[in-house]
């Protein structure tokens, strides 16, 4: 990213890098072209090539836009009893997964071993967002006896982000979608967000208490 990127409104900053994580997530980063990048953002290539040196270097700004959406989100949420602030996580969700669609079809996208060089860039970064938020909240939740003491928190954190990862790519994925609702036996009926919410939360308590 270059100094006259960083010289533009905010809003036009994100403008320009949302509408750059729709294309990568509709072609893929292979795919992906500058002149078509610039059509969807409504900017000319020469101003674009000013804001970025090249292709490789906006889409790590939109990776870091995508990390920066998803610590927005965590931190709007102020942790209480653990399983229902795990609740509140997976319905909010919903509306992110609408809004930002893109970023988390490439967060998936990350995972393919043809982007291994841009998983090394923002996978810590990423997942350490919901690394931190869901430890403290084991940790906080076991000092008040909500979850079983002798719980590692570091693997009950683990499974709370695992749930929470999957099913959210199932809301924009229909891989993920099919592959969720498989292990319920329930291919052939889509199950709707607020029952894979029940089922992922019948889950935890579970396996938490």
């Amino acid at each position: 990213m270059q100094p006259t990127f960083r010289k533009l409104d905010p809003a036009r900053q994100e403008a320009i890098l949302d509408a750059a994580a729709a294309v990568f997530a509709e072609r893929g980063y292979r795919g992906a072209n500058i002149p078509v990048i610039c059509e969807a953002a409504h900017v000319s290539t020469g101003a674009l090539y000013k804001y970025f040196r090249n292709k490789e270097a906006l889409f790590r700004a939109v990776l870091d836009r995508g990390v920066d959406i998803i610590q927005t989100f965590y931190d709007d949420i102020t942790p209480g009893e653990i399983f229902a602030t795990i609740a509140r996580v997976l319905e909010e969700i919903l509306p992110l997964s609408e809004t930002f669609r893109p970023y988390l079809i490439l967060y998936i996208d990350i995972g393919g071993y043809s982007l291994n060089t841009f998983a090394d860039y923002v996978s810590e970064r990423f997942e350490g967002v919901g690394r931190d938020f869901f430890f403290h909240l084991v940790e906080a939740a076991k000092a008040r006896g909500e979850v079983a003491a002798d719980i590692e928190s570091v693997h009950a954190a683990y499974l709370i982000d695992s749930y929470v990862i999957l099913y959210a790519y199932a809301l924009v994925s229909e891989h993920y979608r099919r592959r969720f609702d498989r292990f319920f036996e329930r291919l052939h009926a889509h199950l709707t967000a607020s029952q894979r919410i029940d089922l992922i939360m019948q889950a935890l308590r579970m396996f938490l208490t």
